[in-house]
């Protein structure tokens, strides 16, 4: 019988020292797991490729920085080593390299697609392992709206790519299937390909070694180099900023691992996206509903997280709970879907003859009532002036990684020079600084309502539960949030041609761009409630957080709050609502403001933006 109160068995091998950068658990290093590599390796017959540094690990395997050695300009490529137990003869990255076969490369590279170039086997101690020879790419897209989410334009005109990408791809009769900004990467400028190692690495930062130890008997710590399968050190994995200046403006879509033809449906289930990603039918596991548009939908999925830093639905890899979210912006789950998720919810299921003839009874909603949803859609408008919930999420402020200074100078550079990505460097901050005086630094951002409003209507046009009801990539193309780009991709593309691989000098900062908050009056007129809804929001968001008593010459913290301030208010406030709601949290404002602003005066300290409902420009007038 297994004690279930006993610790968990400690993992054989460790690293030492651990290193700042990125890298994977070295008891992957087993039979059927990863192969094992060093630095100055050769990889692939007559050992072509030299490796120079880690890109990336995750559960296919690693990714590594190899020098072509046999082309004379040691043009730099990526090679992919896949585990033992994940190489096949008769994966599916051979057989989409098969696929595209006969696609040039230049029209695979203009259409925003990037396939594996080559690949050879590995035969290694802890098994045989497939690699792949592919371009050397950039970050994926996973964090740009942090660094240019301000960058309206430029924010179109990426995701316009997305569309033109997956257009094509469907126009050779494929369905990626995993459509997603990790699978979406930045191309780099043309001279990187050929630049030379001591210009890359001055750009990287050298490899970061980490041996790998184990542990004797006695708990004495050895070398793990003798270790059959195992590599005597691990590689930190180096990282391409997007600020850098070695990205370009072009795309490429890669990892067509879980592709299936387009003409028919996935081999699972399932497609294999992540439920963030996956649309009603990749949730509920309809596989004769899965195809082209559930990659529309996927592609909407992806667009939003680019253009606003978050997933719409789910925020999670766990598929049901996205359905809540749906359900709030979308309406009732309708059939086939219904039944599946009232299995889920644990809800009797009811036919198609007793939903008729109940589109608005609360016998109509899965996760939520009738009268749940009326309250909370009086919440959403109450606090942004949004009924709708995913709009109403669409109107939070969020943190991005430049200072105010900094954003204001990328804006220039993004109309001065459209054709690429502006330029940036990583703010300098004091580590000993607390994580809440850190991010004072930084500019607070929110979307302004107007585009808000227009790029909601493109997203509530795709996302549609059943598939039949979704639009064309050809119709989203043309929607009014994209400024008629479609016209104007010969223009761009020449833009970009000439100014590939052309570096801008920054221009100088200037003013930070205005928080555009003031945009979110409501249309029918209800504007003191709603502006005091954002004021309850961000109070809320400030009492939450430490704050320093200067009297007692400690650190505040939730409890504290809680126990003096918040819990009789939330008392108080349980008992009123509507106008008189609104006069309560009006008079809040006076205490709340005090505490905000001892906590301003400690953090800012003559740097920062100030806080969230004080810019610094106001700070001389308290």
């Amino acid at each position: 019988m297994l004690d279930c109160c006993s610790d968990p068995p400690r993992q054989k091998y460790d690293l030492e020292p651990w290193p700042e950068a990125p890298v994977e658990n070295p008891n992957e290093y087993e039979p059927g797991g990863y192969h094992p590599v060093l630095l100055d390796d050769r990889l692939g017959p007559d050992g072509r490729y030299r490796v120079v540094h880690k890109l990336g690990f995750g559960g296919f395997g690693t990714v590594w920085l190899c020098q072509e050695t046999r082309n004379r300009r040691k043009i730099w490529r990526v090679v992919k080593i896949l585990s033992a137990k994940a190489s096949k003869e008769d994966c599916a990255d051979l057989k989409m390299m098969e696929l595209f076969k006969a696609v040039d490369h230049q029209t695979m590279r203009k259409n925003g697609v990037s396939v594996p170039l080559d690949s050879f086997w590995i035969d290694g101690p802890n098994g045989r392992h497939l690699a792949l020879v592919m371009e050397f790419l950039g970050p994926d897209l996973t964090r740009l709206f942090n660094a240019y989410g301000h960058c309206s334009g430029l924010m179109r005109d990426i995701s316009f790519q997305l569309l033109e990408a997956m257009q094509f791809i469907h126009s050779l009769g494929i369905c990626h299937g995993d459509f997603r900004p990790q699978n979406i990467l930045f191309r780099l400028k043309d001279w990187v390909r050929q630049c030379s190692e001591k210009e890359l690495m001055e750009i990287l930062g050298e490899p970061k070694r980490a041996e790998v130890v184990m542990y004797d008997d006695d708990d004495n710590m050895v070398s793990a180099k003798d270790e059959p399968g195992k590599p005597e050190y691990l590689v930190g994995c180096a990282d391409i900023s997007y600020g850098s200046g070695l990205i370009s403006k072009e795309l490429a879509v890669i990892d067509f691992g879980v592709a299936y033809l387009s003409s028919g449906h996935p081999a699972q289930s399932t497609s294999g996206v992540p439920g963030p990603y996956a649309s009603p039918e990749d949730i509920c596991r309809l596989q004769h509903m899965i195809g082209i548009k559930s990659d529309i939908w996927s592609c909407a999925a992806a667009m939003f997280e680019i253009r606003m830093g978050f997933t719409p639905f789910a925020t999670n890899n766990h598929g049901p709970s996205a359905i809540p979210s749906m359900e709030l912006s979308m309406g009732p789950v309708p059939p086939p879907f219904r039944a599946i998720c009232q299995e889920w919810e644990r809800k009797p299921i009811e036919t198609e003859e007793e939903l008729q003839g109940k589109p608005e009874s609360e016998l109509s909603w899965v996760t939520t009532t009738a009268k749940r949803q009326a309250e909370a859609r009086r919440n959403f408008f109450e606090m942004r002036g949004a009924e709708d919930f995913l709009k109403f999420r669409m109107l939070s402020d969020h943190i991005m990684f430049l200072t105010p200074a900094q954003a204001a100078n990328v804006v220039i550079q993004a109309e001065r020079f459209p054709g690429l990505i502006p330029t940036w460097t990583k703010p300098d901050v004091d580590p000993d600084w607390g994580y809440l005086h850190q991010q004072s630094l930084y500019l607070k951002y929110q979307v302004p309502r107007e585009e808000i409003d227009v790029f909601w209507d493109l997203l509530m046009s795709v996302f549609k539960w059943k598939p039949e009801d979704r639009p064309t990539i050809e119709t989203i193309m043309e929607h009014p949030w994209f400024e008629d780009r479609k016209k104007r991709k010969a223009n761009v593309v020449k833009l970009i041609a000439s100014t590939n691989n052309t570096i801008p000098t920054p221009p100088a900062p200037t003013e930070p761009a205005v928080n555009n908050t003031d945009s979110n009056k409501s249309d029918d007129g209800n504007y003191i409630i709603t502006r005091l809804g954002q004021v309850k929001s961000s109070i809320t968001n400030w009492l939450g957080f430490h704050f320093w008593d200067k009297s007692n010459n400690r650190t505040r913290g939730p409890v504290f709050l809680w126990r003096y301030l918040w819990r009789p208010c939330f008392k108080a406030y349980s008992k009123i609502d509507g106008w008189p709601a609104s006069i309560f949290w009006f008079f809040m404002i006076i205490p709340a403001a005090w505490l905000i602003d001892r906590r301003i005066a400690r953090s800012s300290a003559g740097v920062g933006s100030g806080g969230f409902l004080f810019p610094s420009s106001m700070r001389g007038a308290h």
